[in-house]
């Protein structure tokens, strides 16, 4: 690496000073950071980084990072407003996944009514499987974190962070309900946690709108003004696809936008979510993650893609346009905040839980001091996710 970059890097960390403002906030730009994590690729066991973007007529960027020997699914996948970013992506993806099967060692063992006292939040408030096997004589293994809002540390659970869901020979007892929601990399450790924190309140946004707690309001795509999310919406425009486009903010008010994508080529429905304080960054993720979507289907490459989906695309071959809504409201009356640094989203986001949460996030560092890219894992045990949304 250029002495260039290791200082670019080293002044970004320092300061948190945002280096991309298009499409994402990042402290550095993402030359920098696949130079420091490219290294890396072969001990993580990504054998292939693809362009998968014209696989599809969109247009949009989308890369796959491959690892055949994951201990999780052996695809990991990126989008962007550049083919770059998409790129670095997929690798950050890949690269957190793998932290997370590969955890470090367990602090100490003990059972849930031994760490009850020590805990701020409840064992059961967690993700757990529908007939779990928990109780106060459980023994578990226990990793150290620190609470988002104080800092103060805390512990949980080695078996609700570790990803690896490789085989045994041994009977597991069924308790957590295993995700990679919360888990996130970055040039930084704030930016690893703030994009933690955007996909936990997105999906609990998205969770409280299943579940009828939370209204929706349809944003009109021709008020759009974004930089980054207004030349998607060309983009989308000159492909001859139609796009829907919602929105809806949960307790925190950061807003969540809810894109479809369908078109005459591939008339199936594609869903795109993005969270963000800066309302044109979370459109733009909400719209590219559509276009991922669509891809992760006409690439065919996933694990955990099914026959059955494939089935069900057959049988709706013809193109229908998306419903039209009763009302729609303009782009900029969503509320959208624009910071310096991501110290001071962090603080932002921060202060929104402290305000408007009982209970505070808790932040596991899985960051691996010979490797140095870090990666978090944020649990909010009071925040709800959709099976779908593993």
């Amino acid at each position: 690496m250029s002495i260039e970059i290791q200082a670019h890097r080293a002044n970004n960390e320092a300061e948190s000073e945002k280096a991309i403002y298009l499409g994402t906030h990042r402290s550095c730009l993402p030359e920098v950071t696949l130079a420091r994590v490219q290294p890396f690729l072969t001990r993580m066991g990504v054998t292939r980084v693809a362009d998968v973007t014209y696989l599809d007529d969109l247009g949009i960027p989308v890369f796959q990072a491959v690892r055949p020997n994951s201990r999780n699914l052996s695809v990991s996948q990126g989008k962007g407003v550049t083919r770059l970013l998409a790129k670095v992506s997929a690798i950050m993806e890949a690269c957190e996944t793998w932290h997370a099967e590969q955890l470090p060692q367990a602090t100490f063992q003990a059972t849930i009514a031994e760490m009850e006292a020590q805990l701020p939040y409840s064992i059961y408030d967690l993700n757990l499987v529908e007939q779990h096997v928990l109780h106060e004589r459980f023994l578990l293994e226990w990793l150290p974190g620190k609470l988002l809002t104080t800092g103060e540390q805390t512990f949980l659970p080695a078996g609700y962070v570790r990803l690896d869901l490789t085989a045994t020979s041994t009977w597991l007892a069924p308790t957590f309900n295993l995700t990679s929601n919360g888990l996130a990399s970055g040039n930084t450790h704030e930016e690893a946690i703030l994009h933690s924190l955007y996909e936990i309140i997105e999906r609990d946004t998205l969770a409280q709108l299943r579940m009828g707690t939370l209204q929706e309001r349809a944003i009109d795509p021709q008020t759009v003004d974004g930089p980054a999310s207004a030349p998607l919406l060309e983009r989308l425009k000159q492909a001859g696809a139609d796009v829907a486009i919602k929105v809806a903010s949960g307790q925190t008010g950061i807003p969540c936008f809810i894109a479809h994508i369908v078109s005459s080529n591939y008339p199936i429905v594609a869903p795109g979510y993005g969270c963000h304080l800066d309302r044109d960054v979370a459109l733009s993720r909400a719209l590219t993650e559509a276009a991922q979507s669509r891809l992760t289907m006409i690439s065919g490459t996933r694990d955990d893609i099914d026959s059955h989906a494939y089935t069900r695309i057959q049988r709706k071959r013809r193109f229908a346009p998306l419903p039209k809504a009763a009302t729609y409201f303009a782009f900029d009356t969503v509320p959208s905040v624009h910071l310096a640094t991501l110290r001071e989203d962090l603080d932002e986001v921060k202060q929104r839980f402290f305000t408007h949460m009982q209970s505070s996030p808790i932040i596991v560092d899985l960051t691996r001091p010979d490797m140095n890219i870090p990666v978090v894992f944020v649990a909010a045990p009071q925040l709800r996710f959709l099976e779908t949304h593993k």
